[in-house]
């Protein structure tokens, strides 16, 4: 897996400074549609979540091939 651009992950950290997602750790995620832009984008922001700020998550992701 190709990691995300530098554009991605400097929206993610803009996102992460800016909102509490303290309600989100030690939960357990599902993202459908994790291929798009906005799975992708959610991804950003909870890998960030997961190593700058230590967020215990545990994520699913679903994505639809044909």
């Amino acid at each position: 897996m190709n990691p995300p651009s530098k554009i991605i992950i400097n929206d993610a950290e803009n996102i992460i400074n800016k909102i509490s997602f303290i309600s989100l750790n030690n939960k357990s995620i599902l993202i459908t549609g994790a291929s798009g832009l906005i799975g992708t984008n959610l991804l950003a922001c909870l890998y960030l979540l997961s190593t700058s700020k230590q967020f215990k998550l545990k994520v699913n992701l679903a994505i639809y091939s044909d």
